[in-house]
């Protein structure tokens, strides 16, 4: 997955590219950004399970939800749920 550091390294390349506003807001970015905070609960606790350390806050891990989605649509684009679902299931079959 991507770290906060990759992100910020992403940012910044395209900062220097000439980059200066975000993508346009489309169907993949309204299903990430505007994921409800109850959905996020079993993907967070995936990621703990993936060695992520998220507060026990419902906004923690709403926030790091959503930043780890961003990370794979940034990675994959509009191919970004399968690879999310791929980890998670992964992560699901590993032993704890």
């Amino acid at each position: 997955g991507f770290s906060a550091g990759d992100m910020a390294d992403q940012g910044a390349k395209a900062f220097r590219d000439g980059q200066r506003a975000i993508t346009e807001l489309n169907e993949d970015l309204r299903a990430i950004l505007g994921r409800p905070g109850f959905t996020c609960i079993g993907i967070a606790q995936a990621l703990r399970k993936m060695g992520h350390t998220i507060a026990r806050k419902a906004e923690e891990e709403q926030a790091t939800v959503i930043h780890w989605l961003l990370g794979h649509y940034l990675k994959h684009g509009s191919d970004w749920r399968q690879h999310a679902s791929d980890e998670l299931k992964a992560a699901s079959q590993s032993p704890e």
